[in-house]
């Protein structure tokens, strides 16, 4: 556990600071549990914004309702990535998995895990 790691939110220049003073070890591990927050946000944003249980998405995912409650947790690592397409196929939404450098990370991170998935900066554009 990184007790003294940045939390999502802060500034960043805190955040860029404390990057400079851990180890690579420890950088990674801050960027999985930041990563893991901001997925389970996603999917439980997704879901309410569907007006759905965890009943019904498990049901409409082939999956049990334990398994969506432990991706909605924040905690949990062990994403497929067929999955987190499989779940943005069922919302008809993207899901976008890249590599960035660290400073655009750590503007990730300054601006903090949402609890809702971002709109669309032009709801008029549909597919």
């Amino acid at each position: 556990m990184l007790s003294r790691a940045p939390k999502s939110g802060d500034s960043k220049a805190s955040i860029a600071a404390w990057l400079k003073d851990v180890t690579k070890d420890e950088r990674y591990e801050w960027m999985m549990n930041l990563n893991c927050q901001q997925l389970a946000a996603d999917i439980k944003g997704l879901r309410l914004k569907n007006g759905l249980t965890q009943k019904q998405l498990a049901e409409g995912l082939g999956t049990t309702a334990s398994v969506v409650s432990m991706w909605e947790s924040g905690t949990y690592q062990g994403y497929r990535l067929a999955t987190l397409i499989r779940i943005a196929a069922y919302f008809d939404v993207a899901f976008v998995c890249r590599f960035v450098g660290w400073p655009e990370f750590i503007v990730f991170a300054a601006n903090g895990v949402t609890t809702l998935p971002v709109p669309f900066a032009d709801d008029s554009i549909t597919v």
